[in-house]
């Protein structure tokens, strides 16, 4: 909140997710099994969220560090052609 009462809000990915109640996994920021147990809690506080699953990638909270980069979504490879 600034100074002035007001909100400042940095969305680098948008905020389509929150408007539209999409959970998505951050497999970097904490395991699978802390993702499934919050997604299952909120999905009954909130039953219209849609969840959704964990990615088959093998970049975890517990990889290691050397290989996680942070990339934004147009910075695959497969987003350049």
């Amino acid at each position: 909140m600034e100074t002035n009462g007001r909100w400042r809000v940095y969305a680098p990915h948008g905020l389509s997710d929150v408007f539209n109640l999409v959970l998505r996994p951050n497999p970097v920021l904490a395991p699978r099994s802390v993702y499934e147990v919050k997604a299952a809690r909120w999905q009954q506080e909130w039953p219209e969220l849609t969840v959704l699953g964990w990615p088959s990638a093998d970049i975890t909270a517990t990889s290691d560090p050397a290989r996680v980069r942070d990339r934004s979504p147009g910075d695959r490879r497969s987003d350049r052609r």
